[in-house]
C-alpha cells in the first residue's frame, strides 16, 4: 500500500471494474487515468488487488491507497506532482483491443 501524499484534496471519479475479465480492468484504469482532470482522483472498485498495476503506477508517478471492502477492494489513485500521463496514454494505445474477436 502506497501512502505518500494525500488523496483528500482531490475530487473522486468512480470506476467499477469488478465484473471485468483481465486485461480489461487494467486497460480501463489506464484509460481513465490518462483522461483524469486536474485535482481529481480515480476510485477503482476491483474484486482483487491488481498487483501488476501498482508497479506501473509507481513508475509513472501515480500514488495509490488500497482499502479492503466487504467484497473486493477500493483502490484510490491520484497523480503526484511528477505524474507521467503521456506514458499511461501510450500504454492504452499499445494495448490490444480487448473487445475484438480474432
Amino acid at each position: 500500500m502506497m501512502t505518500q501524499g494525500s488523496s483528500h484534496s482531490f475530487i473522486a471519479i468512480k470506476l467499477d471494474v469488478s465484473s471485468m475479465e483481465p486485461p480489461e480492468p487494467m486497460l480501463a484504469i489506464f484509460s481513465a487515468l490518462a483522461q483524469l482532470p486536474e485535482q481529481h482522483r480515480l476510485d477503482v472498485y476491483h474484486r482483487r488487488q491488481p498487483y501488476p498495476l501498482y508497479g506501473i503506477l509507481q513508475q509513472t508517478g501515480y500514488l495509490y491507497r488500497c482499502q479492503p471492502l466487504q467484497q473486493g477492494y477500493l483502490i484510490q489513485i491520484w497523480p503526484s506532482d511528477n505524474a507521467d500521463r503521456e506514458s499511461l496514454a501510450k500504454l492504452v494505445q499499445q494495448a490490444p483491443d480487448c473487445g475484438s474477436s480474432p
